[in-house]
């Protein structure tokens, strides 16, 4: 993903400065997904998604680089519409809450997985 993402900006034809102020993250930040060295957050797949960027293609390489066929993608994955809920919530956090709430959801899934292997 992080090689399709510098794909997009510069199909944009934008430097690294002013596709991260279109994505709402820092240019370091940036720099640092386009390298590989920092994850991807749900600000940037939601700041893709609102430039019209197909999230099929950003994830799997398959498709077309620009489209409308994100909303069908993004119910196959989320029927219920409560992750995008959470990704919203998430987005708007500070970074402790956010770290606060992975923690949790890494603790329900451990005792899950325990229960479920009983």
């Amino acid at each position: 993903m992080h090689s399709r993402l510098k794909t997009i900006r510069k199909t944009l034809n934008l430097n690294q400065d002013k596709f991260s102020k279109k994505l709402g993250i820092s240019q370091t930040y940036y720099s640092d997904i386009e390298r590989g060295t920092k994850g991807i957050s749900s600000t940037v797949f939601i700041s893709l998604d609102k430039l019209g960027i197909n999230l099929h293609w950003f994830i799997s390489g398959k498709g077309e680089m620009f489209g409308t066929g994100n909303e069908n993608f993004l119910k196959s994955l989320d029927p219920s519409g409560d992750i995008a809920t959470a990704i919203n919530l998430l987005s708007k956090m500070s970074e402790d809450n956010k770290k606060d709430c992975l923690k949790y959801i890494q603790e329900k899934t451990l005792l899950q997985n325990l229960q479920e292997n009983k």
